[in-house]
């Protein structure tokens, strides 16, 4: 049983996807979520995790409203840079070059830390459920995030692909903070990346033997 850092432990392990309960998301939510991953699984070699420069913007073609790109800072630390629209909508601005964490509120950030720890740390795809805090005459609107991980150059995770998408119209809500609600589902994929053989490996390792005779 997967417990975080705030005490909450899951009810729920099956393989390696661990879920808080099973309350599956609104149909619009999970496609924007499955294309993007599906798209980001198409950039790895051989199934494993894609590199930073792989991604093209223009090819993710609708999702791209949706998506962002962060860089891993520390651990369980990342800035955003690059932002579609639903994230400037909801905050009304534009929020590259911001911490991850000044998205959300402060109860939240904890388990977004714990996620980029976890992403950087091993393998992993993560989702979120979000909700928006509610304000005087805006209703509350619940949404979904994911993070990808991305490796650089050298073969480090120091990236994140993802996408942020709410229910409901997010135009001109104006700044805002996110919420990561406890009471609803939430997925951690640990990914099992096969390791290529190494060249030569098979081959008998050469032993020096000295003749002084």
């Amino acid at each position: 049983m997967w417990r975080d850092k705030t005490g909450q432990s899951s009810n729920e392990d099956v393989g390696n996807v661990l879920r808080l309960g099973h309350q599956p998301g609104p149909s619009r939510q999970i496609s924007v979520l499955m294309a993007l991953e599906e798209y980001w699984r198409g950039l790895g070699r051989m199934g494993d995790i894609p590199d930073r420069h792989d991604v093209e913007p223009r090819d993710i073609g609708p999702c791209l409203r949706h998506c962002y790109i962060a860089s891993i800072i520390a651990p369980g630390l990342a800035r955003i840079r690059f932002a579609g629209q639903e994230l400037e909508q909801i905050f009304g601005m534009d929020v590259r070059g911001m911490p991850m964490s000044a998205l959300f509120d402060p109860g939240s950030r904890v388990r977004l830390h714990d996620a980029l720890e976890r992403i950087a740390a091993a393998p992993t795809i993560v989702e979120l459920p979000l909700e928006t805090g509610q304000r005087v005459l805006r209703r509350r609107l619940a949404g979904r995030m994911s993070l990808l991980p991305l490796r650089d150059g050298a073969g480090a995770v120091t990236h994140i692909l993802g996408a942020v998408i709410f229910d409901g119209k997010t135009a001109t809500r104006g700044p805002a903070q996110i919420t990561i609600p406890t009471d609803r589902a939430f997925r951690v994929e640990r990914l099992h990346i096969a390791q290529p053989p190494r060249v030569g490996s098979d081959k008998p390792t050469l032993r020096l033997v000295v003749d002084n005779s």
